[in-house]
């Protein structure tokens, strides 16, 4: 018979690490762990202690997490297992709060042997297991049907049925795998001791318990309060001109130009105009004079 393989010896990455453990839900109040709290006959708040304890946690490749978060990845506890639990489930359904039967008090069977399921979040990516012993790396493709089986070190058979709950009804599997669909039947009802606490509107939303004053009341309130004759304001004194600061004038260049960014336009040669007469005169003058001929 095969030896189940570890918990931690199952991957998306085909380079193994460190192992990260960490409690099988990241999430305490939601309501598959409120329904669960209610068919595992279990007290208010005790789902939060058991998920910090080893009933709770696993020890998993950082890259499975993901996958198991997202119920695309599921460990499946044995059929006889199943059994145990649907058995449990229809007990406690039909039960008052304090006549449940607790399903942590039930002894977890020894050397149980999980089968691992997975649905393909792409098409072609391969899951990657370690053998415990060679330490021999196998590929694995869709739709996985050649996976090992697992042994769990420590997280309790009925949270890995919660989680393969999810992993069926995320694949739509339910007519593989049937008992798991039963339990999911089982497990819609929340007992109201572990229902949320009713909604309560904020304290900011309340409205104010002093009336707010109309538009025509305001107006007369402030006329009221207004002096029916306006009152002198003194002019401010206007600064003498032996007091006043000269100030430096900048040409319009340096003021301009880097306040709006404007270039400004070069100089343009302004064109002088005389009067006829003095043009005249000027063009006589500019004339060259005639040379006087040798003997004339």
């Amino acid at each position: 018979m095969d030896e189940p393989y570890p918990e931690d010896c199952i991957s998306l990455s085909r380079e193994f690490v460190q192992p990260r453990s960490r409690a099988l839900f990241k999430y305490l109040n939601t309501q598959v762990l409120r329904a669960y709290s209610t068919s595992a006959g279990l007290l208010p708040g005790e789902i939060e202690q058991l998920l910090e304890a080893p009933f709770g946690t696993m020890s998993l490749q950082p890259s499975m997490w993901m996958a198991v978060d997202s119920g695309s990845f599921a460990f499946m506890p044995p059929d006889d297992v199943q059994r145990l639990l649907v058995a449990a489930y229809e007990y406690n359904s039909e039960r008052d709060f304090h006549q449940r039967r607790r399903l942590d008090e039930f002894p977890p069977p020894a050397s149980l042997k999980y089968t691992a399921h997975a649905r393909s979040l792409r098409r072609g990516v391969p899951i990657f297991t370690k053998n415990p012993r060679t330490g021999v790396v196998t590929t694995h493709l869709s739709p996985y049907t050649d996976l090992p089986t697992f042994s769990v070190t420590s997280a309790h058979p009925s949270l890995m049925a919660v989680k393969a709950i999810l992993y069926v009804n995320v694949a739509h599997a339910q007519t593989m795998h049937p008992l798991i669909d039963r339990l999911f039947d089982l497990s819609t009802y929340i007992d109201p001791v572990f229902a949320p606490p009713p909604w309560q509107p904020n304290s900011c939303s309340t409205p104010s318990p002093i009336p707010e004053v109309s538009s025509e009341k305001r107006k007369t309130v402030e006329d009221h309060v207004q002096p029916n004759k306006r009152q002198k304001v003194a002019a401010p004194a206007l600064r003498s001109p032996a007091t006043r600061a000269k100030r430096t004038r900048r040409p319009i260049t340096s003021v301009a130009a880097p306040t709006l960014k404007i270039p400004c336009p070069q100089s343009i040669p302004v064109r002088t105009y005389y009067r006829r007469g003095a043009k005249d005169a000027a063009m006589a003058a500019m004339a060259p004079k005639p040379r006087r001929r040798a003997g004339s």
